[in-house]
Order: structure tokens, then C-alpha cells, then sequence
């Protein structure tokens, strides 16, 4: 269900006064993320004259319907994620934006990353301005760690999730009801969160260079990483199992992962936590962008909102939870301060995970998984599921 947050705004382009209804579509309805988006109106409802804006929440887990659906009605603009954006092409359902923003001086696309803006690019056409690039880091719980544990994880010494985990757990295993790790899959995000988790532990326990012949799901080093993760939960009790819903922010885990977006829910916690960077090779970027709607009636007023978004002042401001692609904000002191709940120190992590990480989508594999993991979630992640025979299933799938 879509729920409507109904802001009056203004707006005004060149020297005529348009009048009209704008939605922007987002998938997230955490307070602190709604409190920003609110800020952002609020001065954007400085400059302009007489539209009105309407914020929609559509869950990330039924977000795809947006880009597959032929009847769904699209919003004016809308967030798409680094997955979703090969939909929003194959549908032709965005405008490019390249000339309107380079024809803006003042707007400065040359500081966005050339990384982030590749990533939102085909054919030469920017159809989306990257709004959040975030780099995927750990959160550890310092009330079930021991001083060189989290002196480790904060150094980046762990080579992978697994030597990872397997410290973590030789500490933890003496804690009633704790446990050492938790993936990123549980809760009302699980199908689409799951791959990600995949594919995360792809690029940093098989290396990011990983290319087995004939069928990548066959590969004996995959179906390995996949039966120890199994066993992980299964047999030894080290990790949460994947049928539950997010248990580090109760106080119940020693480390996750997840993004900076994820620090607003740490706000009540009642632990002590800390933040570090990703094991090796899973140094990645999550992303997504801003898109203005082919189907959209006021698509000069759309692109102005966007600009205001994804400019300086507009970027800043949400760099406290999504941190943008520009590299004058990424550098500068007013970043290393703009989150309250992160140190100077932890937000150059961010900083220098956006300049320096990888997409999580990367290459034919990683694609072609994620429609995979997706349709079969349930059996991947049961342990009574042969995997052998799951696997083979992929290899025959088109």
C-alpha cells in the first residue's frame, strides 16, 4: 500500500509561474529519513512558487513493480537502485538529464564521481543523478567483543566474511544467546537483501576476479562458500538464521554489515557500537539515483527538484544518511561532522568507501543471480533443500 505525505510547494522556472502536481517515490519511511526529505522541501518551498509534491512509500521489496509493471502509474520522479536501473532502460521509462544539468553552471556535475555516474548511464545518457552512494561497512556490538577483536575489525585485517566470522565466533560462543554474525537478509527486505548478501560474499571470499569454467553455480569453490554458510546457523548456531527478522539492533549480535542509511536505527540502542570497514574484496557501493518519469506531465519542474536535491546544499544535507557522490562534499570537514551519531573517524570510512569501493552489480554472474536468488529464496537458504540439485536447477535455468 501506498502511503501519501502531501507538502505544498514552490516553484518557479525562467520567469514563468507554473502551477502543478509533482510525486516523488522513495523506499524508505524511517523517521530520521523522513525528517530530511522534509528539511529539503521546506527550503526548496523557499525559492519557488505554487506546486504541490506529493512523497509516496512504496516498500524496497515491491519497488520492482514500478519498473515492471505496464499498468503500475509511475511517479514523476522516483529512487532506483543500481539493480533496478537496467529495468527503468530496458522500459525506457526515464529522460535524460546530462544537458539539463551541464547547462547549469551553478550545479557543477563535474564533481560527482565518475564512478557514480557511469552507474546511472546507458549510451552515453545520464538517467539518473546518484542521490546515495553507500558504501557497505560493518557495525559491531562492543558489549560482546574483546578489545583486539574490535581493534581487528577496525584496522580491516580480516581477509573475509569467513576468517571473519570464525574470530568473531571463537569469542562469542562463550556468550548465552548471542551470536556472532548476521547477513543482511532478514525482515521485510529478505528476497531482495539476500542477494546482495550473495553476491557480497562472492566478491570477498572468492575474489572479485572469480570466473570458474562452464557454470558459475556448479563451481565447487561457490557451492562450498554457500554449504559453510549454511552450517553457520544450521550446525553451529554462530550466525542468525535467514528466517528471521534483523536481530542486531535488539542487542543479540556481535557484528553486521549494512550502510550508513542503518545508523538511524541505532539512535535507542542501549549497547555500545562502532563502525568499520568491510572485510577484502567486499569494499563495495550501494547506490541509487534520482530518475524523472518519461511519463511525467512537468518534466522541467521534475528536473528542477532533482537538481535541488542532488546539488551542494542539497547534498549535504542528506549526506547525514546518504552520503552523495560529491567529491568536494566527500573531502571536506563539513562531511566528516554531518552525521551526530558517527565520529570524525568513522565518516571518513564512508568517505573513502564511496571514492575507493566497487558497484554491487558488476558483471553476467552477479545479474543473473540475483534473479535466481530471488525466485528460489526459500530453498537456497533451507538446510533440508539439497543444494547440489538447487544449483544444477540454476545452470539448466534461461
Amino acid at each position: 500500500m501506498i502511503r501519501k505525505l502531501t507538502v505544498l510547494l514552490l516553484l518557479g522556472v525562467s520567469s514563468l509561474v507554473f502551477s502543478a502536481e509533482l510525486t516523488l517515490t522513495v523506499w524508505s519511511k524511517r523517521p530520521a529519513h523522513v525528517a530530511v526529505m522534509e528539511t529539503l522541501i521546506r527550503g526548496f518551498n523557499e525559492r519557488h512558487p505554487e506546486v504541490t509534491v506529493q512523497l509516496e512509500y512504496l516498500p524496497y521489496g515491491d519497488y520492482n513493480d514500478l519498473f515492471s509493471s505496464t499498468t503500475t502509474r509511475l511517479p514523476d520522479i522516483g529512487w532506483v537502485s543500481e539493480s533496478q536501473f537496467p529495468q527503468l532502460v530496458e522500459r525506457g521509462l526515464a529522460i535524460p538529464l546530462m544537458s539539463a544539468l551541464q547547462n547549469d553552471e551553478r550545479y557543477d556535475l563535474e564533481d560527482y564521481t565518475l564512478a557514480s555516474l557511469e552507474q546511472f548511464s546507458h549510451e552515453g545518457q545520464l538517467l539518473a543523478v546518484p542521490f546515495s552512494n553507500s558504501p557497505f561497512v560493518m557495525f559491531y556490538n562492543q558489549d560482546h567483543l574483546n578489545a583486539a577483536l574490535v581493534q581487528s575489525l577496525r584496522d580491516g585485517q580480516f581477509e573475509s566474511f569467513q576468517t571473519m566470522i570464525e574470530a568473531v565466533s571463537a569469542h562469542t560462543r562463550k556468550q548465552t544467546g548471542v551470536y556472532a554474525f548476521e547477513g543482511r537478509h532478514g525482515g521485510s527486505q529478505q528476497r531482495s537483501r539476500s542477494f546482495e548478501w550473495v553476491n557480497l560474499l562472492i566478491q570477498s571470499d572468492l575474489g572479485p576476479d572469480w570466473q570458474p569454467e562452464g557454470c558459475a553455480f556448479n563451481d565447487e569453490a561457490f557451492k562450498a562458500l554457500l554449504n559453510w554458510y549454511r552450517d553457520s546457523y544450521t550446525s553451529f548456531d554462530v550466525t542468525v538464521p535467514v528466517d528471521q527478522e534483523r536481530q542486531f539492533f535488539k542487542g543479540s549480535v556481535a557484528v553486521t554489515y549494512g550502510q550508513i542509511s542503518d545508523v538511524s536505527q541505532l539512535q535507542t540502542v542501549d549497547f555500545e557500537w562502532g563502525l568499520a570497514p568491510m572485510p577484502q574484496g567486499a569494499e563495495m557501493v550501494g547506490r541509487a539515483g534520482l530518475f524523472v518519469s518519461q511519463h511525467s506531465e512537468h518534466q522541467a519542474l521534475a528536473i528542477e527538484f532533482v537538481k535541488y536535491l542532488t546539488g551542494r546544499q542539497g547534498a549535504m544535507v542528506m549526506s547525514r544518511y546518504f552520503p552523495p557522490a560529491r567529491a568536494s562534499i566527500l573531502k571536506s570537514i563539513e562531511f566528516l561532522g554531518s552525521n551526530p551519531n558517527l565520529e570524525p573517524v568513522d565518516m571518513s570510512v564512508v568517505g573513502q568507501g564511496i571514492l575507493n569501493g566497487q558497484s554491487l552489480v558488476m558483471g553476467s554472474h552477479e545479474t543473473r543471480l540475483q534473479s535466481l536468488v530471488a525466485k528460489d529464496y526459500a530453498q537456497l537458504w533451507n538446510p533440508s533443500t539439497p543444494l547440489d540439485a538447487l544449483l544444477t536447477q540454476w545452470c539448466a535455468a534461461p
